[in-house]
C-alpha cells in the first residue's frame, strides 16, 4: 500500500543514483520534494521543505562533510525527519555510526531493488519486529590483558559494588578480592576504584550492559 501523504528528499553525490532511488521511492506513493548531490544543498532543501523522510547516500563529494555528519546535520536542521541511509561498502562500525546518528534504516550493497521500498514501508508502517543485536565494544589496542576474573571484578567495581559485596557475589574470600583488585589497579596504572572505572571505560573494557548475575567461584568451571 502507498504511504499516504508523506514527502521525501533524496541525496547522493551521483545524480544517476538519485534518479534510480527516486524511481523506487515513487512506487511507495511518497512525494519527492527535492533532490541534491551536495550535502549543503540537501540541508538547504530539508530546512526549506521539512519533508517526512530523508534518503541519503553516505558517499559525499571531496571537501564536504562525510555521510554520517550529514545525517546528524539533517536531524539538527529538521529534528522530525526520518532518515534512511545507504552505502556501497558498509562495515559493522559504519552501521553502528549510522544508527547512532539517528537513522531508521541502513541499506548496503547487497540490498535488492525492492529493499528501499520495503525499508520505507517498515519505517512508517512496521509489520516486522526484529530483535536488536548488541555487540560488545572492542577493547582499545592500548588496553591491558585482564584475566576473566579480573574483568569480572573490574565490571562490578565500575557498577559500584564494595569489596564485601564482591566477596559475597563472587563466592571468594575478601583477601582474594583485594588480590584481584590490586592486579587490576596495577595493569590499568591507577590508584583507586574511581580511576579504575574511568580508565576501563576509556579503554572499552566494560560490557555494554551491567552484569546482573555474576558467576560465583563455586559455579565457574
Amino acid at each position: 500500500m502507498p504511504i499516504a501523504a508523506k514527502t521525501a528528499v533524496i541525496f547522493d553525490r551521483y545524480p544517476l543514483v538519485v534518479r534510480a532511488i527516486e524511481a523506487h521511492v515513487r512506487r511507495t506513493g511518497l512525494e519527492i520534494l527535492g533532490r541534491a548531490s551536495t550535502p549543503e544543498r540537501a540541508l538547504a532543501i530539508l530546512a526549506e521543505h521539512e519533508p517526512d523522510l530523508f534518503i541519503a547516500g553516505l558517499s559525499t563529494p571531496p571537501e564536504s562533510i562525510d555521510g554520517v555528519e550529514l545525517l546528524r546535520a539533517a536531524l539538527d536542521v529538521h529534528p522530525g525527519v526520518k532518515v534512511i541511509a545507504f552505502a556501497d561498502t558498509p562495515n559493522d562500525r559504519r552501521v553502528e555510526e549510522v544508527f547512532a546518528a539517528g537513522a531508521s534504516a541502513f541499506l548496503g550493497r547487497s540490498a535488492r531493488r525492492d529493499d528501499m521500498a520495503f525499508a520505507i514501508r517498515q519505517t512508517y508502517e512496521p509489520s516486522i519486529q526484529l530483535a536488536a543485536v548488541r555487540s560488545e565494544p572492542e577493547p582499545s589496542p592500548e588496553a591491558p590483558v585482564l584475566t576473566e576474573r579480573e574483568s569480572e571484578v573490574l565490571s562490578l567495581v565500575a557498577e559500584g559494588y564494595s569489596n564485601p559485596e564482591l566477596s559475597r557475589l563472587l563466592g571468594i574470600a575478601h583477601q582474594t578480592v583485594k588480590y584481584h583488585l590490586s592486579n587490576v589497579f596495577r595493569k590499568l596504572d591507577v590508584d583507586n576504584r574511581t580511576q579504575a572505572a574511568r580508565r576501563a571505560q576509556l579503554l572499552n573494557l566494560l560490557p555494554s550492559e551491567p552484569r546482573s548475575e555474576p558467576v560465583s567461584a563455586s559455579t565457574r568451571r
